[in-house]
């Protein structure tokens, strides 16, 4: 980002007696839960925008804080990937979900990614972004249009 601080934290937390990740943002007026981290986020891309709405909010960079980092020993392949680009120094939703969505699309993907992620801790998500529009898959996406052609 630009150097400010986020103006909106999201903290998560595991309630270990619901069995859920609980995200929070106290002046968004977010409380959200969910068994998976990457169902959570989902959950709060699309919630944020109405929430910081409803409350006068302008989002501008958002925080992500885990308060039980032991429970992170027990996340799943895919909470995992989220968490880990949840870390991301200049992260944003928009850049988790795609990121995801991209990985998801098959084990190959995955692997490369979370590969990437290891190898590199202190890339920028223009790193990441970088890395995977540079793989040889990348344009097989239905999300992928050529302006130039006539279908």
């Amino acid at each position: 980002m630009d150097g400010k601080e986020p103006n909106l934290i999201i903290q998560f937390k595991w309630d270990d007696e619901a069995k859920v990740w609980v995200a929070v943002a106290d002046n968004a007026g977010l409380v959200l839960e969910s068994e998976s981290l990457a169902e959570l986020f989902i959950r709060i891309k699309d919630a944020l925008p109405e929430m910081c709405k409803a409350n006068h909010i302008e989002i501008y960079d958002v925080g992500f804080v885990f308060e039980d980092e032991r429970k992170k020993e027990s996340l799943s392949e895919e909470d995992v990937l989220w968490y880990r680009l949840s870390q991301v120094k200049d992260t944003y939703l928009d850049f988790i979900y795609a990121t995801s969505q991209y990985a998801r699309k098959n084990a190959s993907r995955f692997d490369r990614v979370m590969e990437y992620l290891k190898k590199n801790p202190k890339a920028l998500s223009s790193d990441i972004l970088e890395f995977i529009s540079n793989q040889p898959d990348f344009y097989e996406d239905y999300s992928y249009y050529d302006v130039n052609s006539d279908s």
